[in-house]
């Protein structure tokens, strides 16, 4: 099935969509962005197409905190909105049928230092990851069904209390991540040449 939408001319690149921080970005390094890469083409307009002015599909697995399952997964959902460079849209885990069908955001909680992103996409049984010690590691995915379209690895010190900060921290920076305003993939190498594929 194809992901882009029928309006929209899809431009891929001749060289691979990377982009790797290893830089802090929260207060005192509590939160570190390992790992982001892009592995679609256009993913701004992926996002708008399948998320904004609509319920976007939410699927959290893991729980590091002390709380419950559920308080846990309405303390993430809370911290996701709003970080999406203005463009509207609505995070849920119980999505509307304004949903747009196969697209989704998978978040995993644990202590595995690399899922990746087609492994996050697959929904993980979080059962078979390694338990959270001194470091809780977040890999999120913007997926298309089981295809990647982006992917973070963001790091963060364990905690038990979800009026934590560094929760809201470790997952704005995720989302704000997986869904850029403009698209890497034009920006990766001025010198490379588009390649239009009509859909």
């Amino acid at each position: 099935m194809n992901i882009y939408p029928k309006s929209y001319m899809r431009v891929c690149r001749r060289s691979a969509i990377l982009m790797v921080s290893l830089l802090p970005v929260a207060c005192s390094g509590a939160v570190t962005t390992q790992f982001v890469q892009y592995d679609a083409s256009g993913v701004p307009e992926l996002f708008r197409y399948g998320a904004v002015d609509r319920d976007f599909r939410t699927v959290i697995h893991g729980n590091p905190s002390a709380g419950t399952t559920e308080a846990f997964q309405t303390a993430v959902i809370d911290a996701m909105q709003g970080h999406t460079w203005g463009r509207r849209t609505n995070f849920t885990t119980t999505p509307s049928e304004n949903a747009r069908d196969g697209y989704r955001v998978v978040m995993v909680f644990s202590g595995e230092h690399h899922i990746g992103g087609r492994v996050v996409c697959q929904n993980p049984d979080p059962g078979t990851l390694a338990l959270v010690t001194s470091q809780v590691h977040l890999q999120a995915a913007f997926c298309f069904e089981e295809r990647v379209l982006s992917q973070v690895q963001v790091s963060f010190k364990s905690f038990s209390s979800l009026q934590n900060p560094v929760l809201g921290e470790a997952v704005s920076q995720a989302v704000l991540h997986l869904f850029p305003l403009r698209d890497p993939s034009r920006q990766a190498d001025p010198s490379d040449h588009d390649i239009v594929v009509p859909p």
